[in-house]
């Protein structure tokens, strides 16, 4: 009997997360306050304190994705979130089209069968499939028709959607309104260890007067960060 091969064990690659502050607040004069001014304006200042910040936190969420193709935003392999040449073991391997291309079926099936070509850190096939097709605003009627239609589009032959048969995308499709890029696509995969949210300090409301001015100021305070952990989370495209 031969000898059991043994594979050479080394660190893989490792994602840091930094916390970000965020923050906002307003003030109210101790003259307002006393002749209670403007007092039906109060919950509404403290209702826009906190929509204000969802919007931050939906802005720095969607920033993972839209900072994606930049190579100034690297994931833990030194390339972008997007990349063809993602470094595995004597190898590179993608998650992104060579070249820019916009969502139809062609394409849309091309990503699908990508995926299920992922490679894993020892150059291994990763068994992947997608889940849910994230869109910005300006695509979800495309995406619906590709989603949603049981016939083939955009061709006079009779043929079935083969992307609907298989239900190639079970989870269907989102439309992301924090997306930068009217254009671009992505597919999210079922890879657990994708995708994070980390929330280091919930959204914390703290209302105090100042000792010189008696004025009352309001503030909103959160800290919290986004990433991904491992690019095969996701295949993407910047549309054209």
């Amino acid at each position: 009997m031969a000898s059991v091969f043994y594979g050479d064990m080394g660190q893989a690659y490792t994602t840091s997360y930094f916390h970000r502050n965020f923050g906002i607040g307003f003030i109210i004069t101790a003259n307002a306050i006393r002749d209670n001014l403007y007092k039906d304006q109060w919950p509404r200042a403290t209702e826009s304190g906190k929509d204000s910040m969802r919007q931050a936190k939906n802005i720095e969420g969607a920033s993972v994705l839209n900072n994606s193709f930049s190579n100034l935003f690297p994931v833990s392999d030194g390339q972008p979130l997007f990349s063809t040449a993602h470094p595995v073991q004597g190898n590179v391997t993608s998650n992104a089209f060579a070249l820019p291309t916009q969502l139809n079926e062609n394409s849309l099936q091309d990503g699908l069968i990508s995926i299920q070509k992922f490679l894993s850190a020892a150059s291994l096939r990763v068994a992947l499939n997608s889940e849910k097709l994230i869109v910005p605003a300006e695509l979800q009627f495309t995406a619906e028709v590709l989603l949603e239609s049981k016939m083939r589009t955009s061709t006079a032959n009779n043929d079935i959607s083969a992307i609907y048969n298989l239900s190639s995308v079970p989870m269907g499709y989102r439309v992301n309104q924090f997306l930068s890029n009217p254009n671009a696509w992505f597919l999210l995969t079922d890879e657990g260890n994708g995708f994070k949210y980390y929330e280091r300090d919930p959204l914390t409301i703290d209302m105090f007067t100042d000792a010189s001015t008696r004025n009352l100021s309001v503030t909103f305070v959160e800290r919290y960060s986004f990433g991904c952990s491992n690019w095969r989370a996701a295949f993407g495209s910047q549309g054209v």
